[in-house]
């Protein structure tokens, strides 16, 4: 009768209920730190193993991330990031155009970045020399790590699995298991593409 409390009302209380979600809270944090972390694990998905273990506080840190971290020499070496740099070039009008903080937005849909990356905002500043195909840019992607159905669209995972995580971590973040954070990657890009 008294199971909220451990059958003891007198020393132990909870006259608000929360001590019954704080559990389902741990046992949903508990879940992903192994089974979740292991299956990102067993695909490849180290970068989405790592933010979720970060998402899994109450309230975590923004992430900033600079020129000599390994998770920028992954944005930059992923097919999305080159493939929004040569259509930013393509689209090019002028012969030279220097930017200032313009955005593009970008969509990491393979791999471990399609799993770290949501819905990322990518501003420019510097220059970009579209008959010589060589930019010299300042680069700042940000985004929040989150499960949010507006980023995620049931056409676009390539299997149910991916599709049924995607679900329970967006319930899990309902629920506070999962805690949105922000994150911002800065970094200089000098070269030819």
């Amino acid at each position: 009768m008294y199971g909220f409390c451990g059958n003891n009302g007198v020393d132990k209380y909870d006259l608000l209920g929360n001590s019954f979600w704080d559990g389902i809270i741990e046992a949903a944090r508990n879940f992903w730190r192994t089974d979740g972390v292991a299956v990102f694990q067993s695909h490849g998905w180290y970068w989405g193993a790592t933010f979720l273990v970060h998402s899994l506080q109450d309230h975590p840190s923004q992430w900033n991330f600079n020129e000599s971290s390994s998770f920028v020499t992954e944005l930059k070496t992923h097919s999305a990031y080159k493939n929004m740099i040569r259509q930013i070039i393509k689209e090019q009008t002028l012969v030279y155009k220097t930017y200032n903080k313009e955005f593009s937005p970008i969509n990491y849909n393979s791999g471990d970045m399609e799993v770290t990356v949501g819905n990322a905002e990518v501003y420019l500043s510097g220059g970009i020399c579209k008959p010589t195909r060589r930019v010299d840019l300042d680069i700042l992607i940000t985004d929040t790590y989150d499960f949010h159905f507006r980023w995620f669209a049931p056409t676009s995972f390539k299997n149910d699995m991916l599709l049924i995580g995607n679900t329970l971590a967006r319930l899990d973040q309902i629920t506070g298991a999962i805690v949105p954070y922000p994150w911002t990657a800065k970094f200089k890009d000098k070269g030819k593409y």
